[in-house]
């Protein structure tokens, strides 16, 4: 089961998260009615782990996870461009003699830089949520081969909820009582410990679960309005914060009802991000995450100024352009190859 209109979704928090990123000075950060928005737009990667274990619970609902074909698949989808990427900072930084040393290198090649404090922000600094996703990826296959076929949802529910209200209150603590403003250890163990976001990705799993238990009531000609007044919720939070961490899954109490009241497919707003060319844009939005950077340090090394504003347009315009170009020839074959790879190997080894 494919929801597609979720896909758009994760299109308009990747541009957010860069908007966040480098469009200080432009017009989008510094106006009254937009700025409060992008300026905590880093909150965008809360929303990427909640969709992913929305959309991973429901892509793997009425299956048993094979844990050899799933993880070849997750590295087919992933690490191409992970690595591509991660390549062309490293070169950036060694003919700009910008230093790093090899445990950063290592790291992030073994995608362990978010375990490993003062690590996490290092070389292609957006990659520390990959690190996280990849903990999700290893975690789901025992979930749920084991943990959620041996109890009911109501109880998942429960201690889901549970857990998540524990991290928020344990994350506000620490925050209060141990922060460090980075370079920091406890930065890094706050905001990007794979073991801090797990709250956010196990909301995914349960409200996907919800959703294909009660589908059918969910789905409904109110779904547009509540969409929308969950997407209202999210601008109140952001306009007016309480005193919670935000960056660690606080903001699944507008996020998760957005997602499912988005995924009926009665909903209008469902529809219209139903055209192939907004379904596109969402694929994409993956290379535009992790290629923000590289295009960046190559836009600055051919920088010309005409105004902060025009040079963020055309910068966000080129990572587009290279993200289209990075699903075409390094994702989408990448990705083909491997599977295509591991089905033959596979086929190969079976008795006959």
């Amino acid at each position: 089961m494919r929801l597609e209109q979720l896909t758009f979704t994760r299109f308009l928090a990747a541009i957010a998260v860069v908007t966040y990123h480098y469009g200080r000075g432009s017009i989008l950060m510094d106006n009254e009615i937009l700025g409060h928005f992008f300026h905590q737009a880093l909150y965008g990667v809360s929303y990427f782990f909640i969709l992913s274990g929305f959309v991973m619970m429901i892509a793997y609902s009425n299956k048993e996870v094979k844990t050899k074909k799933y993880f070849v698949a997750r590295f087919a989808r992933i690490y191409p461009l992970y690595f591509c990427c991660l390549f062309a900072v490293v070169l950036f930084n060694v003919v700009l003699k910008i230093p790093f040393s090899l445990g950063d290198l290592f790291a992030h090649l073994f995608t362990v830089q978010s375990w490993i404090p003062t690590h996490a922000q290092t070389l292609n600094f957006p990659d520390w949520s990959l690190s996280v996703e990849f903990f999700f990826y290893a975690l789901f296959p025992f979930l749920i081969n084991v943990v959620y076929k041996r109890f009911s949802l109501n109880t998942l529910i429960i201690a889901i909820v549970a857990f998540w209200v524990f991290s928020q209150m344990l994350l506000t603590h620490a925050v209060d009582h141990w922060y460090i403003p980075e370079p920091s250890i406890s930065t890094d163990l706050i905001h990007f410990f794979p073991l801090s976001h797990l709250n956010e990705f196990l909301l995914g799993n349960v409200a996907a679960m919800f959703f294909l238990k009660y589908k059918e009531q969910l789905n409904s000609k109110w779904n547009d309005l509540l969409a929308v007044a969950s997407f209202i919720l999210l601008i109140l939070l952001l306009k007016y914060p309480v005193p919670f961490l935000y960056h660690n899954g606080f903001l699944a109490i507008a996020f998760v009802p957005l997602i499912v009241f988005l995924s009926g497919d009665k909903s209008k707003i469902a529809k219209i991000f139903n055209w192939a060319p907004l379904v596109f844009l969402g694929e994409i939005s993956f290379g535009i995450y992790l290629l923000q950077l590289p295009v960046y340090l190559f836009y600055q090394s051919v920088f010309f100024y005409l105004g902060f504003t025009f040079n963020f347009y055309v910068f966000l315009l080129l990572l587009i352009a290279v993200a289209v170009l990075s699903y075409f020839f390094i994702e989408k074959p990448c990705r083909d190859f491997i599977n295509s790879w591991y089905s033959k190997k596979t086929a190969l080894h079976k008795p006959s």
